[in-house]
This record gives structure tokens, C-alpha cells and sequence, in this order.
């Protein structure tokens, strides 16, 4: 009797793999269908989730200054060009307040004081002698000086606040690719749309564990400087990476035809 996927695991075959008869002659997805697929599946996952990251960001400031974002959208219809600056001036001295109550560390102690202060001006003149910018930093909030360069990193910590420690992108993208790969029972929504279906290579349903490895096997893929994916284009059945620790392959399936 022929182990499936699991036999392989305690016993000893005299082939690395075992695949289901049915699964024999059937057309493989093809490499340019698996990119188009996937490309589309991330362009969905991004927005999607950063989305949730704007919104999450927007609740989280709403929180600490229920007038904050309000008081924004009043700024941007102000006319007079010295009231925009004075408004911009005052919404600033606000959001970094929220940025020194969630890192008390992350502006040297006299620039913080001067915020705390209502020293707008004093911390200006600090920064404009120099070249400041505000960016997004990932997981932490950071103060990089490179030069006479300042960059000002704002992390999770800080715009998500109490969301931050629930908020990470790498487990999201890992969660949304399970869940759709299960649910769409090997099929996600870039798949669905380029004709295309994962399976087992012993015949089984696709479960949410196999779903769950295949996902997380894109780290894996993305590890190896981008080879696990490229493995599909000279492996044999096409198997990336990901699919060789989830012993699955991606197959072609055209509009109305019966799949595996």
C-alpha cells in the first residue's frame, strides 16, 4: 500500500514523494499564472490591511485627543495662508505630545520639554537647522540622526498605541493567505482568477494545517534570496519552496472544468 503524506513521516519509501493517481498528466499551473496570481493576492492583502492600519492609526490618535482629527479636517479648509501655519503649528505640538505620552524617549530631553512646553517655535528652529523628515519605521518608534540629517521613525507603538502589540504585518500576511488558501479550498482570489487550484500531493483534502504550512512557507521561499520561488521554474512539477513543505502543487484549472 502506497504511504500517503503522513506515512512519510514513519516510514522509510524509496521515492521523495508519493503523488495520487488522479493527479497524474494534469496540467500544471504555470510560472508566469503563479506570479500574475500571486501579485494579485498581495496587491489585495496591502490594501486591505493597510486599510485596517490607517483606520486602527486614525482610532488610536481619536482616542488620546478625541479633537485631534477634527481639528485637521478644519485646518485643511482654512483660507488665510498665516492661520494654516499657526493651525499646522498647534495640530503639531498635539500629535507629538501623543508621541512623547506612548515614547517618552525617542526626541532628546530638550526637545521634549519644549513640546511639553508649547515651544513650537524653540523646537523648530532645533530641527530646521537641520534635515528632518517623518517616516513609517515598522514596529518601533526611533530617532535616526545621520549627518545633519534627522529622521523621525514612527512605529507601531506609537500610531496604533493599544494595537500595537496586536498588530503585525508579517502574521496578517501569513493569516490572510491561510485562510483564503482553506477556505477557497486551494484556491485564493488571485488563483481563483488566473485558473489555477493548490492540492495535495496525496489526493487529500486541503486542510487548514496544510493551508497554514504553505503560507508560512513564503518566509521560507523569501529566505533563500527569492531561489524557493524560482524553484517552480525548473522544478519538475513546478514545486516552489513553500509547496515542498506542504506537499502541494498547483494545478491549471480552466472555467467549468471538473478539479481534483
Amino acid at each position: 500500500m502506497t504511504p500517503g503524506i503522513r506515512g512519510r513521516r514513519t516510514k522509510v519509501t524509496d521515492e521523495p514523494m508519493r503523488i495520487a493517481p488522479e493527479l497524474m498528466e494534469w496540467p500544471l499551473g504555470s510560472v508566469r499564472r503563479r506570479f500574475a496570481a500571486f501579485a494579485f493576492d498581495s496587491i489585495v492583502f496591502f490594501v486591505v490591511v493597510f486599510t485596517i492600519f490607517v483606520g486602527l492609526s486614525v482610532w488610536s490618535f481619536h482616542r488620546a485627543d478625541d479633537r485631534l482629527i477634527a481639528d485637521i479636517r478644519a485646518a485643511t479648509r482654512l483660507q488665510d495662508g498665516d492661520a494654516r501655519v499657526a493651525a499646522a503649528d498647534s495640530l503639531m505640538v498635539r500629535f507629538l505630545t501623543i508621541v512623547l505620552d506612548r515614547q517618552p524617549e525617542v526626541l532628546p530631553e530638550h526637545s521634549a520639554a519644549q513640546i511639553r512646553n508649547g515651544d513650537y517655535e524653540g523646537f523648530k528652529n532645533d530641527f530646521n537647522s537641520e534635515r528632518t523628515s517623518i517616516t513609517y519605521g515598522g514596529k518601533e518608534t526611533r530617532l535616526i540622526r545621520d549627518g545633519d540629517a534627522t529622521n523621525l521613525q514612527l512605529g507601531n507603538d506609537v500610531l496604533l498605541g493599544d494595537f500595537g502589540s496586536l498588530f503585525g504585518w508579517g502574521a496578517f500576511f501569513v493569516g490572510w493567505f491561510t485562510l483564503w488558501t482553506w477556505i477557497g479550498r486551494g484556491r485564493t482570489l488571485g488563483k481563483h482568477l488566473f485558473g489555477l487550484k493548490v492540492v495535495r500531493l496525496d489526493g487529500k483534502p486541503l486542510r487548514l494545517w496544510d493551508s497554514f504550512g504553505r503560507s508560512g512557507g513564503y518566509t521560507a521561499s523569501a529566505a533563500t534570496a527569492m531561489l524557493g520561488f524560482l524553484e517552480a521554474v525548473w522544478h519538475p512539477n513546478r514545486q516552489a519552496l513553500h509547496d515542498k513543505i506542504s506537499g502541494t502543487v498547483v494545478l491549471r484549472v480552466r472555467r467549468g472544468q471538473a478539479s481534483p
